[in-house]
Protein backbone atom coordinates (compact mmCIF):
# COMPACT_ATOMS: atom_id res chain seq x y z
CA UNK A 1 0.00 0.00 0.00
CA UNK A 2 0.62 3.67 -0.31
CA UNK A 3 1.34 6.22 2.48
CA UNK A 4 -1.78 8.22 2.31
CA UNK A 5 0.36 11.19 3.35
CA UNK A 6 3.88 10.83 0.71
CA UNK A 7 2.62 8.31 -1.74
CA UNK A 8 6.06 6.32 -1.03
CA UNK A 9 5.67 2.78 0.33
CA UNK A 10 3.92 1.82 3.16
CA UNK A 11 4.41 -1.94 3.59
CA UNK A 12 1.42 -4.26 3.82
CA UNK A 13 -2.41 -2.56 5.64
CA UNK A 14 -0.54 0.11 6.46
CA UNK A 15 -1.76 3.48 5.72
CA UNK A 16 1.34 5.66 6.62
CA UNK A 17 4.94 4.80 6.22
CA UNK A 18 7.27 5.00 8.96
CA UNK A 19 8.92 8.45 7.83
CA UNK A 20 5.29 10.21 7.84
CA UNK A 21 4.30 8.39 11.48
CA UNK A 22 7.33 9.30 12.80
CA UNK A 23 6.29 12.63 11.82
CA UNK A 24 2.75 12.68 13.09
CA UNK A 25 4.59 11.90 16.60
CA UNK A 26 7.19 14.33 16.69
CA UNK A 27 4.38 16.58 15.90
CA UNK A 28 1.23 15.39 18.13
CA UNK A 29 3.86 15.07 20.97
CA UNK A 30 5.41 18.33 20.88
CA UNK A 31 3.64 20.49 18.26
CA UNK A 32 2.07 22.90 21.13
CA UNK A 33 5.00 22.73 22.94
CA UNK A 34 7.52 23.95 20.49
CA UNK A 35 7.84 26.58 18.47
CA UNK A 36 7.36 26.52 14.45
CA UNK A 37 10.98 26.44 14.14
CA UNK A 38 11.88 24.07 16.25
CA UNK A 39 9.41 21.98 15.30
CA UNK A 40 10.54 22.15 11.88
CA UNK A 41 14.25 21.32 13.21
CA UNK A 42 12.60 18.15 14.70
CA UNK A 43 11.13 17.17 11.41
CA UNK A 44 14.55 17.55 9.87
CA UNK A 45 16.37 15.79 12.79
CA UNK A 46 13.52 12.59 12.06
CA UNK A 47 15.50 11.51 9.15
CA UNK A 48 12.21 12.39 7.15
CA UNK A 49 13.71 13.58 3.19
CA UNK A 50 12.52 17.27 2.41
CA UNK A 51 9.75 16.04 -0.01
CA UNK A 52 8.53 13.91 2.60
CA UNK A 53 8.47 16.83 5.41
CA UNK A 54 6.77 19.24 2.61
CA UNK A 55 3.90 16.11 2.14
CA UNK A 56 3.19 15.85 5.52
CA UNK A 57 3.19 20.00 6.00
CA UNK A 58 0.38 19.70 3.18
CA UNK A 59 -1.36 16.73 4.85
CA UNK A 60 -4.68 17.69 6.48
CA UNK A 61 -5.28 14.63 9.37
CA UNK A 62 -9.11 15.37 9.85
CA UNK A 63 -10.57 18.07 7.95
CA UNK A 64 -9.54 20.77 10.34
CA UNK A 65 -7.04 22.25 8.31
CA UNK A 66 -3.21 20.99 7.11
CA UNK A 67 -0.50 21.05 9.85
CA UNK A 68 0.95 23.50 7.70
CA UNK A 69 -1.88 26.34 8.34
CA UNK A 70 -2.40 25.23 11.93
CA UNK A 71 1.30 26.01 12.74
CA UNK A 72 0.60 29.49 10.96
CA UNK A 73 -2.92 29.90 12.57
CA UNK A 74 -0.99 29.45 15.87
CA UNK A 75 1.85 32.34 15.06
CA UNK A 76 -0.70 34.14 14.40
CA UNK A 77 -2.67 33.80 17.47
CA UNK A 78 0.74 34.16 19.57
CA UNK A 79 1.26 37.36 17.62
CA UNK A 80 -2.60 38.96 18.49
CA UNK A 81 -2.26 37.50 21.90
CA UNK A 82 1.10 39.30 22.93
CA UNK A 83 -0.79 42.58 20.90
CA UNK A 84 -3.41 42.27 23.50
CA UNK A 85 -5.93 41.51 20.89
CA UNK A 86 -8.75 38.60 21.39
CA UNK A 87 -9.06 37.28 17.94
CA UNK A 88 -8.70 33.85 17.36
CA UNK A 89 -7.91 32.38 13.95
CA UNK A 90 -7.89 28.78 12.52
CA UNK A 91 -6.36 26.70 10.27
CA UNK A 92 -10.06 27.43 7.91
CA UNK A 93 -9.22 30.85 8.03
CA UNK A 94 -4.75 30.59 7.60
CA UNK A 95 -5.86 28.56 4.32
CA UNK A 96 -8.96 31.00 3.39
CA UNK A 97 -6.48 33.28 3.05
CA UNK A 98 -3.69 31.64 1.21
CA UNK A 99 -5.90 30.41 -1.40
CA UNK A 100 -7.58 33.89 -2.52
CA UNK A 101 -3.51 34.88 -2.37
CA UNK A 102 -3.23 37.32 0.08
CA UNK A 103 -0.45 36.17 1.74
CA UNK A 104 1.82 36.42 -1.28
CA UNK A 105 2.12 40.51 -0.64
CA UNK A 106 3.38 40.18 2.61
CA UNK A 107 6.98 39.65 1.63
CA UNK A 108 7.39 42.59 -0.39
CA UNK A 109 7.84 46.36 0.07
CA UNK A 110 4.19 48.59 0.06
CA UNK A 111 4.68 51.09 -2.81
CA UNK A 112 5.97 54.58 -2.47
CA UNK A 113 3.82 57.17 -1.05
CA UNK A 114 1.24 53.97 0.53
CA UNK A 115 1.39 55.75 4.24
Amino acid sequence: MRCKVCAEEAGWFRRWCRSCSRLWEIYRQSGEILSPADLLSAFDASGASPRQIEAFLRFDPDGEGSIEDRLAARTANALLAALGRPERQTAQDVARLRRAGRWKAYDRKPPEGFL
